[in-house]
């Protein structure tokens, strides 16, 4: 076995950028004022903030006043998704999808118990969200809608710009979580008529514990904390300042890969783990859209299930090969329940619990591939009671110029 670990989980954490931590240093040491005080050396570490916001806006193609710092995306969707449905009152309608983060999920399912009405949207074998059942879910109460752009664990994209749209021609409020999104793919929340949207730092290099919630300019948003001014009153607290320039350096660098052709190559690499799968394992079926719909997956997610044999059992045999994937959400697989995402899906319990999710990053490489299909073929021959062989067959892997 080689000894280079083999990480393809990042859609549930990535590895700081060292030239994030290189910007986030001075803030830990020299640097250490609070940036709402008025002297000098303070105003200093103000203007790093203000540049941190600038980046991100950026990314995004927004006003950096509609940028306001958070400790993450959960915190961001709650803020989002609460303080509309506490100011709207009791009554109110919010409409969601089955195959939500649990940040979405529960913070729903928290305004539902203050008195919210609430709708949970069924999706389709593909993890599409069905059209019909959309539209005919906004009523006229309905205040709030929340949609994720590109899901965590299958990596299906919503057609979250048409679903935007129709929220704004009736007037109601749309959140999208682009947290797994972030790098991979343009998000515009202009574009896509978006009214909040929810990122995580940590998704792209930055450090956990740092987030950001976009806020249209026009919009009313309410906090659901209280304290101080900060963030504009919406998210009190003193700053996080080494955080959110950390967060600023991981969007610059999330820009400049997406515009130098990353996702594509992240595309090809997952195009041929999948090939790879299909050709050395005939029974593993993946739960996403086919590869001729590039619009619709996130470049570097897939969902690949192989009946008869438990996730659990064939993630720890990648382990022993140094390969690191995940059974899915990293929020919840400690939970050891079947994967709601897989069950909203249609597939039944015993099926989600044969599911797991391979999450590339833009560290990986062509030699990463290979290990991983050589290694999953061999584990699921020896789970589905043939041996572990060490053979290796390599696996060619074609990449853009």
């Amino acid at each position: 076995m080689e000894n280079l670990l083999v990480y393809l989980d990042h859609n549930a954490t990535t590895p700081v950028a060292p030239e994030v931590r290189e910007a986030m240093a001075p803030f830990l040491s020299t640097d250490w004022c609070n940036p709402s005080s008025p002297y000098r050396p303070a105003q200093r570490v103000r203007a790093a903030v203000d540049r941190a916001r600038e980046e991100v806006a950026a990314l995004l193609a927004c006003d950096p006043d509609e940028i306001t710092f958070t400790s993450c995306a959960t915190e961001s969707c709650n803020l989002a998704i609460l303080g509309t449905a506490r100011s709207a009152g009791p009554g109110a309608r919010l409409v969601t999808v089955s195959t939500e983060h649990h940040a979405v999920l529960n913070a729903v399912k928290a305004a539902q118990a203050q008195g919210s009405d609430v709708m949970f949207l069924p999706v389709d074998r593909q993890g599409l969200l069905e059209s019909g059942a959309f539209i005919g879910s906004l009523l006229p109460r309905t205040v709030l809608v929340s949609v994720m752009l590109g899901n965590n664990e299958t990596g299906v994209v919503q057609d979250i710009a048409a679903i935007g749209r129709a929220c704004r021609e009736r007037g109601i409020l749309f959140h999208c979580d682009a947290t797994a999104s972030i790098g991979k793919m343009a998000v515009r929340p202009q574009d896509l008529s978006c009214d909040f949207l929810s990122l995580s730092g940590h998704k792209f290099g930055a450090p956990k514990g740092i987030g950001a919630l976009y806020v249209r300019a026009d919009v009313k948003a309410y906090p659901i904390m209280y304290g101080g001014e900060q963030e504009a009153g919406l998210r009190p607290g003193t700053e996080n300042v080494a955080g959110i320039v950390g967060l600023g350096v991981a969007a610059r660098r999330a820009k400049q890969f997406a515009e130098s052709g990353g996702p594509v190559r992240l595309d090809v690499l997952r195009n041929a783990i999948e090939s790879g799968i299909r050709g050395r394992v005939p029974s593993a079926e993946f739960l996403s859209l086919p590869p001729d719909r590039p619009d619709r997956r996130l470049c570097n997610t897939l969902s690949v299930r192989v009946p008869g044999v438990r996730n659990d059992e064939l993630v720890l045999l990648l382990d022993r090969e140094g390969i690191c994937v995940s059974t899915g959400a990293a929020c919840a697989t400690g939970a050891s329940l079947p994967s709601h995402v897989i069950r909203a899906m249609g597939y039944a319990d015993e099926e989600a619990r044969e599911v797991i999710r391979i999450s590339l990053g833009e560290e990986n490489s062509e030699r990463d591939v290979e290990r991983l299909v050589d290694a999953f073929a061999r584990a699921a021959a020896a789970l589905s009671g043939g041996s572990y062989l060490r053979t290796r067959v390599p696996v060619p892997v074609e990449l853009p110029s």
